[in-house]
């Protein structure tokens, strides 16, 4: 989600979200190989990162430039993509109504892809949220007549 997010700042090019991106596969990486040894998408992340990696110097810019707001065609993207991501595991486990929040089990990937969407749509809200207060902090109250 968090790369989702950042793929605004990576199309800008700026410096702090390169790094963000950066620091984001190398942790992804490393907590799929403690996780379960699930190397396959260790991999994946790893060459996504060595990607990113030679290319630091084509990201110059330290901040956004200020006529360039975050364009609310991103988060309709992301929506889109979570909520085909979210009815995908609908799908895949049309027995959710068996499975409780709180039940933590090894093979138990119904509760937890419940567990994940909650903290999915909460990171995503509180972007959105950021997002707005940021937007609304430069402007003045409005004064009522």
């Amino acid at each position: 989600m968090l790369l989702l997010l950042s793929a605004f700042g990576l199309q800008l090019r700026l410096r702090r979200a390169w790094g963000f991106a950066a620091a984001l596969l190398c942790a992804g990486a490393i907590s799929l190989i403690l996780k379960g040894l699930a190397w396959e998408e260790a991999i994946a992340l790893t060459l996504f990162l060595l990607v990113l990696l030679p290319a630091r110097r084509e990201f110059r810019r330290s901040s956004a430039p200020a006529t360039q707001g975050y364009a609310t065609g991103w988060f309709v993207i992301i929506a889109v993509v979570l909520g085909t991501a979210f009815w995908l595991g609908l799908f895949s486990y049309k027995h959710l109504d068996d499975a409780q929040w709180g039940h933590f089990a090894l093979y138990d990937n119904a509760a937890r892809f419940l567990r994940a969407s909650a903290g999915v749509a909460l990171v995503l809200l509180g972007a959105v949220a950021c997002r707005l207060w940021g937007a609304m902090r430069g402007r003045r109250p409005a004064v009522l007549d």
